[in-house]
């Protein structure tokens, strides 16, 4: 199969604006699991991926400011461990930032209080921000919208275009607004050109409604038992701001005469359009790849056209925080057809077999004999492609061998429940984070800023007593 894309990188601009800025480099191709397929009514899976090229060169220094605004539970079902656990890596966080990033700390129980608006973080305001966290007491309840809606007035006082909330909760919302709908659709509202991530502590939170808050704030739902402080998580959080391109991403896609599609990931936002559908995707990261696997099926109809009628013809969408146009990139499939069917593309197999992980992990709480047949389909297909010893597989079959051992223990049920939400979704992104896995899922900036950080809250955690 080949593949050809515009690579012109269109904006979506009104002429009078349209001023020097920067473009990000980004590439968008359809692959094939078969470059060359047999002339037969089949199905086949296909790869929609973007790939951004890596823009920041000097970890040490890096070129990206970031701005962020976290909003931290103080009510009482935090007190002890997961304030403590909370507290201590946000230390560690605003350790990491330099003086071109700024931070906004917001605290909130009944109701929410700015203690730092968004500062530069110079050493001096490092040792205010420190501070505020150190005073931080748990009582009361927990006014989640209101957080969020404070944290984002907080950030909108940046003029920078990279601008993230991060909101920490272990709870259901007990003040101002609890209704789940009004939240979100509040959130909807206010967030404009900011995204959003949400950490949910312990077993008691609505992991339902902070996964579609994160939706809505193109951001990230992290499950955190409540034990360690989440410095994976963080990390990860702090690495994706660094190397952050674009955003609102999503792949379009229309299929030609005798070619239908018959499967999409299950864990993709999709919405259905008159000439197609069209797939939200992650944001777009410098250094990254963005992949959706889907299949097609192509009967007769579709062997009897022109070899130069596309099957599957694709549109990547994305609005790019440099200068927050959108801008729109073209692709097409179209067959090369050969006696026999060429060896298999060893990333599309790869990617659909993450892919697939991350659904059975989503999958493991309502778990059946058909996800068992598909289980064992799945590895079937990994020995086939030759893809036994690929550590991201392996640590998906781990993780989903290690749910359900747990899901067989009461004490840790509703545990699994929490764990595989978050763990199917982060595997889908490719940005697992904590569960022991973190190690093969996390991106190179997050792993460089993970090694610092947790250095951080290890020099932290010392009894000043033993260090003398």
């Amino acid at each position: 199969f080949s593949s050809q894309a515009s690579m012109h990188f269109s904006a979506i601009l009104h002429p009078a604006l349209m001023a020097p800025s920067p473009k990000p480099q980004v590439s968008f191709t359809l692959q094939a699991l078969y470059r060359t397929l047999d002339p037969k009514p089949q199905k086949l899976l296909v790869m929609a991926r973007a790939s951004a090229a890596a823009t920041i060169q000097d970890d040490a220094e890096p070129s990206s400011s970031v701005q962020l605004a976290v909003a931290v539970d103080i009510s009482g079902s935090m007190e002890g461990v997961k304030l403590r656990a909370a507290v201590s890596t946000l230390h560690a966080l605003i350790d990491e930032l330099g003086p071109n990033d700024s931070l906004g700390l917001i605290g909130f129980s009944n109701s929410s209080k700015v203690w730092l608006p968004s500062t530069p973080m110079t050493s001096a305001a490092k040792q205010i921000a420190h501070a505020c966290l150190d005073r931080a007491k748990a009582d009361g309840g927990t006014d989640l919208a209101g957080a969020i809606l404070s944290a984002l007035r907080v950030i909108e006082a940046s003029s920078e275009r990279r601008k993230h909330v991060i909101v920490l909760t272990d709870g259901q919302p007990t003040a101002g607004v609890c209704d789940p709908d009004r939240i979100v659709d509040l959130v909807k509202k206010a967030k404009k050109d900011v995204t959003a991530s949400f950490f949910g502590y312990g077993e008691d939170v609505n992991p339902d409604l902070l996964e579609r808050l994160a939706q809505v704030g193109s951001g990230r739902f992290h499950f955190v038992p409540g034990t360690e402080p989440p410095v994976e998580a963080f990390a990860a959080e702090l690495g994706q701001q660094r190397d952050l391109l674009g955003i609102d991403a999503s792949i379009s896609l229309t299929t030609g005469k005798g070619v239908k599609l018959c499967y999409l990931p299950s864990l993709a936002e999709v919405r259905k359009k008159k000439t197609g559908i069209r797939i939200s995707i992650p944001n777009l990261l410098a250094g990254d790849a963005r992949s959706v696997v889907f299949e097609i099926e192509v009967n007769e109809d579709a062997f009897a056209l022109s070899e130069t009628t596309p099957w599957v013809e694709a549109t990547l969408r994305y609005r790019s925080v440099l200068d927050a146009q959108e801008y729109v990139n073209d692709t097409h499939l179209v067959p090369v057809i050969a006696a026999e069917k060429s060896e298999p593309v060893v990333d599309v197999a790869r990617e659909f077999s993450v892919q697939r992980l991350a659904e059975l992990v989503g999958a493991v709480t309502r778990w059946d004999n058909k996800n068992e047949q598909e289980k064992a389909s799945l590895m079937d297909f990994v020995q086939r492609m030759g893809l036994q010893s690929d550590p991201q597989i392996m640590a998906g079959f781990d993780m989903l061998d290690r749910l359900q051992h747990d899901l067989a223990d009461a004490s840790k049920r509703r545990w699994t429940h929490l764990a595989s939400s978050a763990a199917s979704k982060g595997m889908y992104e490719r940005s697992v984070t904590g569960m022991g896995v973190a190690h093969v899922y996390s991106k190179p900036r997050a792993e460089s800023i993970l090694r610092r950080m947790f250095q951080m809250v290890k020099d932290d955690d010392k009894d000043p007593e033993d260090a003398n």
